[in-house]
């Protein structure tokens, strides 16, 4: 499915470090140089997202990977993805790397916490740097287990199940970060927060 094939490509990286000498937006040392200015959604939109991606990430060119970048309530809880293939395996975009430029932007607006205006004073945020599953727990719980809890959930889907979850996370996947079609009236649509943790839980690897 499009969605595991992305989710492999994004687990495939480590750190900052990319593993060939001399790639494009690589300072010597291999790493991406932050920016000590804030950066914020609307400079890495308009000189990264809209130039470099939204030919595929949109309507117009189809949501390749289930992917829509066009704003920033759908771009920043991808955060954590978007900097796993775009700055750290740099599979993204597909072809052609971006300059060291543009990596440094997309780095620093993530470290700096994926925000409208960036950073006040241009330093990283406080990363989500592991999230477990009682950190996901607590997302279900807040507008989920109501419907998708034993011993009749909604659908069959029992999100209180660590292993019913993996099971099934290209569904949530998609039905809470992609479309956000969930959870339903009356409950309130996960935070950008909240859909963050989920995403970068994806990306760890769903770890207990």
């Amino acid at each position: 499915m499009k969605f595991f094939t992305l989710l492999l490509i994004l687990l495939s990286g480590c750190a900052f470090e990319h593993k060939k000498e001399g790639a494009a937006g690589a300072s010597a040392s291999g790493r991406v140089q932050p920016l000590n200015r804030p950066v914020g959604y609307a400079e890495v939109m308009q000189a990264v997202i809209a130039p470099r991606c939204l030919s595929c990430h949109s309507a117009a060119g189809g949501n390749k990977g289930g992917i829509n970048l066009e704003d920033f309530a759908r771009t920043a809880p991808l955060a954590p993805l978007i900097l796993n293939s775009v700055v750290e395996v740099r599979s993204m975009p597909p072809g052609q790397s971006l300059s060291s430029e543009e990596l440094s932007l997309v780095a620093s607006w993530v470290q700096q916490g994926a925000s409208v205006n960036g950073s006040r004073d241009g330093r990283a945020s406080a990363p989500l740097l592991y999230v477990q599953w009682p950190k996901v727990q607590e997302v279900f719980a807040k507008s989920c287990y109501d419907c998708h809890s034993a011993p009749n959930p909604d659908a069959g889907l029992d999100l209180t199940s660590l292993t019913e979850v993996r099971l099934n996370i290209s569904k949530i996947f998609d039905s809470a970060i992609v479309v956000r079609g969930m959870p339903l009236d009356p409950y309130p649509p996960l935070s950008i927060e909240e859909r963050e943790i989920l995403a970068k839980w994806i990306v760890l690897g769903m770890p207990e």
